[in-house]
């Protein structure tokens, strides 16, 4: 709907209620990934696997970036 600004808004928001939540935090992940912030994408997805080593999408939302900048 194009409305990604509020969408990456919204992520940010839950992952500050939840700090701990996988889910919030590999969702800000891919947030930053589909604004091509690979940088900050691959840090969030970092975090999350701080949080939890075994989250499958925070290991997605990690080489997605990775791939996308030739790593």
């Amino acid at each position: 709907m194009r409305r990604a600004q509020e969408a990456v808004a919204e992520c940010r928001k839950s992952a500050e209620l939840d700090p701990l939540s996988p889910l919030y935090n590999s969702m800000l992940g891919y947030s930053d990934y589909y604004q091509r912030e690979y940088n900050q994408a691959i840090e969030q997805s970092n975090k999350t696997l701080e949080i939890d080593p075994r989250h499958g999408a925070a290991f997605a939302s990690l080489g997605d970036p990775h791939w996308q900048m030739g790593n």
